[in-house]
């Protein structure tokens, strides 16, 4: 069972989030290789902010790691709420003001008729970019 599979059976956000949860839990059983493992992700309440006042949302985190010594290189974050999908690197594993929002690279409004399932794979691909990079930067800096 995967950490999407465990949080859905454990559900402690808002409903109208499950359908982000529920898709990675479905693409976690073909999940990219170039990416953390499904179990290497934390589902946790959204950042505070306008946007995740009234209905919450959800963010979702993982860390990629220096090859050099296994330190966490830099820790990737996803906040979904009413704004949509936005993602960028957060200040650290523990997450902690809404200004750690405003250096979010990737922004996915659900204004303009995606699905939360949409919104998933919309997150599932950055994640994949993001780590392509970190993983080719690490190569570098190991004289690869």
């Amino acid at each position: 069972m995967n950490v999407f599979e465990e949080c859905l059976i454990d559900w402690e956000f808002a409903e109208q989030w499950r359908p982000v949860v529920e898709r990675l839990a479905e693409r976690a059983h073909d999940w990219p290789m170039t990416t953390p493992a499904p179990e290497d992700f934390w589902i946790w309440r959204p950042i505070e902010c306008p946007e995740s006042q009234e209905i919450g949302g959800l963010l979702i985190w993982t860390d990629l790691v220096c090859t050099s010594d296994d330190s966490v290189g830099v820790t990737l974050g996803a906040q979904v709420d009413r704004a949509g999908l936005r993602c960028g690197s957060l200040s650290s594993h523990c997450p902690g003001g809404a200004g750690e929002l405003d250096d979010f690279t990737l922004v996915v409004p659900t204004a303009e008729g995606r699905s939360l399932s949409d919104v998933a794979d919309a997150l599932l691909g950055w994640i994949v970019l993001e780590s392509q990079r970190w993983n080719q930067l690490q190569q570098r800096l190991a004289g690869g």
